[in-house]
Order: structure tokens, then sequence, then C-alpha cells
């Protein structure tokens, strides 16, 4: 699980009861950062990474196609050491957020672009806005703070993934 504080907020193995899931997240990571820390992934010899950034991107400000640009460097370095990437996309802020309409739109806008990298890279992507999201924002019963998620949002997340890695798991 590689991403930023949505993806380390959450004991990944003893919420999808596993031993085989290594927690990569760091809070307020970029995408760039992700790209930087790559030695941590091949060093686990995972058979999947899972890849959720780039809320952080949009706040600071970092243009879109910088970040997508690391994403892309990222699914290739993984492919190259046989590691499959799949990417979650960036989830919508609350409406409550002070920014909600400027940062959703580019969260839409850049989910657009990182659906069409994984399309033409044949990776899949798995839209988490359509299972937790609403008219284009995160709802509150979903957050803690506006972007972080609740307990019910994990679980479910939980409910999306589990049957992925079932699924992926069965080829290896």
């Amino acid at each position: 699980m590689l991403g930023n504080s949505i993806t380390s907020k959450v004991h990944w193995n003893e919420f999808l009861n596993r031993n085989d899931i290594i927690n990569r997240g760091i809070g307020s990571d970029i995408a760039e950062g992700f790209l930087a820390r790559m030695e941590y992934i091949y060093n686990s010899n995972p058979k999947i990474c899972f890849i959720m950034g780039g809320i952080n991107d949009i706040a600071m400000g970092i243009k879109q196609e910088n970040t997508i640009n690391s994403i892309n460097l990222i699914t290739s370095k993984l492919i190259e050491k046989d590691i499959e990437p799949i990417i979650f996309s960036i989830l919508y802020v609350a409406e409550k957020h002070s920014n909600h309409k400027l940062i959703n739109r580019k969260v839409q806008s850049t989910n657009i672009e990182l659906k069409n990298l994984c399309k033409k890279k044949n990776i899949e992507f798995i839209d988490l806005n359509e299972h937790l999201s609403f008219n284009k924002a995160l709802p509150s019963k979903y957050t803690t703070d506006n972007v972080h998620l609740t307990g019910s949002a994990y679980e479910k997340w939980e409910e999306i993934i589990k049957p992925i890695i079932e699924r992926k798991l069965k080829k290896y």
C-alpha cells in the first residue's frame, strides 16, 4: 500500500485480516515523494502495489502534469520489477472543506488523467469515489476532517479491496 496519510492511517493487515500487507503510506506525501522511496517497495518483494495519491499534490499546487508523470514513472518501475501496480482514484474532499469546489474539480480532472494512464498501460484503476462520494464530494459521514476517512469509509474500502486482492493473488 503506497500512499499518503489516507493510506497510512490504517493497519491494513489487521483491517483486511492478512499478514502480507506492508503499509508504505506517509502523511502529507506527494507523488514525487512516492517515487523517491520506491526502494522500500522493491525491498519487500510484493506481487501487487496499490497506489493512492495526489490530494496533497493538488493541495500544494503541484501541476497535474507533474503528478501524472510521477505516477507514470512509478508504474513503469513497478512493472519493470514484475510488481503489478493498481491505482486508486484520488478521493474528493467534503463540501465543508474551504476550497472544495476548486479542489474537487482538480481531483476529477486528475482522476481522468490517471484513468487514461491506466487504460494506456493496461493497469487496473479503481474509482473509490464511485463508492464513497456523492455529488462529487466526500459525505461528512465518511470524513473526520473533510479529507481523511472515518472507520465506516475504510469499511467500504475494505469491501472493494478484499475481492481484488483475492482475485489478483490467485494468479500468483
